[in-house]
């Protein structure tokens, strides 16, 4: 499974709201689904249970500076997991 880019705003009392100012960059995952149906005849039902699990790579800084250390193209490596799970019934 291939994640896109998480981009993220940035809220702060004295600077207001950044748009985008940082992106979570994610490594391949996996993705497992258990899949089922049955087809009566004119009628047909199925149902779908999935999970996905991508582990985070890195943040990239794109328009946020805090205390002048991380400015607009900083990249530095980051530790985390993104999780979904997914339901489908037809």
């Amino acid at each position: 499974m291939l994640l896109e880019d998480n981009g993220y705003d940035y809220t702060d009392a004295n600077v207001g709201t950044i748009n985008n100012a940082y992106t979570i960059d994610s490594k391949p995952g996996w993705d497992i689904d258990l899949v089922g149906g049955y087809d009566f005849g004119m009628i047909r039902a199925e149902a779908e249970l999935g999970y996905k699990r991508a582990s985070v790579d890195e943040v990239e800084v794109n328009n946020l500076i805090t205390n002048n250390v991380f400015g607009p193209g900083s990249h530095f490596p980051a530790d985390g997991k993104t999780t979904a799970w997914s339901v489908m019934v037809s």
